[in-house]
This record gives structure tokens, sequence and C-alpha cells, in this order.
């Protein structure tokens, strides 16, 4: 069986829990990231990791949204393989290189960080960031103003369908109508969040933070 957020339907397993709306996904933050800038300007992706599927739909719904509005431009698209450092690095070297810069589209857990403490540091906190997912540090900046909204998936359900599931394999019980049908458990939304909303994803996720 499979489980998060890349399924694998032409593989031979057996189940998916997780999350397959990704392309819709990084079209709902785009299209948050496209308002706040009146639909105008330049803004740049911190794109992940190269080869990743959730990635790259997200970048997808990116491109979708963008088709609408021909008067927002990509100016760049630079990978940070999902670490801190290299997408604090990469986005400080965005924010010089493109003065104008009116946006950054974060598309993982970590990235919508570094997003956060290079504009901070540059002093440029007029730049809007949006991203993906609840990393305590991430809700914080969007509690904070720096990060305007992220999309937080529901990892706990997934987590715990994923183990039930995996039980009811373990005693036998196959997916599906009674025959070895694949299943796949695609119904875990996605909510965004934003400062209004921020401690109280905080509150729900990391009690007494």
């Amino acid at each position: 069986m499979t489980f998060s957020s890349s399924d694998a339907p032409d593989s031979k397993r057996i189940c998916y829990v997780g999350n397959t709306k990704n392309v819709e996904d990084g079209a709902a933050i785009a299209e948050a990231l496209a308002k706040s800038i009146n639909y105008k300007g330049d803004i740049a992706a911190l794109g992940g990791t190269i080869g990743a599927p959730v990635h790259e739909d997200r970048l997808k719904g990116l491109k979708q949204v963008l088709a609408k509005y021909p008067d927002i431009k990509l100016v760049d698209t630079q990978f940070d393989n999902d670490d801190l450092e290299k997408s604090v690095q990469l986005a400080e070297n965005m924010i010089q290189k493109y003065p104008n810069l009116k946006g950054f589209f974060c598309n993982n857990m970590t990235n919508p960080i570094g997003a956060a403490q290079a504009v901070e540091a540059a002093g440029k906190t007029d730049i809007k960031i949006v991203g993906m997912d609840h990393d305590l540090r991430t809700l914080q900046y969007v509690k904070k103003g720096t990060i305007l909204c992220v999309g937080v998936q529901n990892c706990f359900a997934m987590g715990f369908d994923t183990i039930q599931t995996a039980i009811k394999l373990a005693d036998g019980v196959r997916p599906g109508d009674g025959s070895n049908l694949i299943q796949v458990l695609d119904n875990k939304t996605t909510t965004l969040v934003y400062k209004d909303s921020a401690q109280a994803m905080i509150d729900l996720l990391y009690p007494g933070k």
C-alpha cells in the first residue's frame, strides 16, 4: 500500500491513502497570491524537489492560474530540495535579482519558512508569500503576517487511515467491493489558513504553543 501525497496508480499497490488533489492545492494558493497582488506584477517560485510528484503537481496548479492572468509574470523558479538553508539562500538571491518582486509561490513544508526568513532579513515584508503545510514556524509566520496563507493538509487523517487500513489488510480484509479492487482513500481536504485563523490551527495542531 502507499500513502501521503504522491499516488502511484500504475504500480501494484493494493490501496492508497492520501491527497490526490495537489494540482488543485497549488492552484488554490496561487489564486490567493494573485489576488493579493491585484493580479499583476512579478512573482517567483520555490519549486521543492525536481521529480517529486506532489511538488510538480503544485507547480502545475500555479501555471494553470498564471495562464488566466497575463499581467502576472513568473520571473524565476528555483528548486530548494526541501532544504531550509537552500530555500533561504535562493529567496535572498531572487529578492536581490528582481527588485520589483511582489510574491513568492512556495510548494512544500520547508520553503515558505525560507522565503519568510529571507523577506524579513531584507526588510521586504511587503512581498507576499503563499505555501503549504503545517510546520509550526510556518503557522507562526502566517499569524505574524509575513506569510499570507498556507494550504494545510489533513495529515492526521492520512496517518490514521493508513494505519487503520494496514491493520485491515493484515487481518485479511481487501479493499474495494469484496474483490481485490484497488481502493483510493483520497478524501483528504486542504484548508487555506490566513492570519485570522492561524492561531486556531496552531491550537489544534500544537496545543500550548
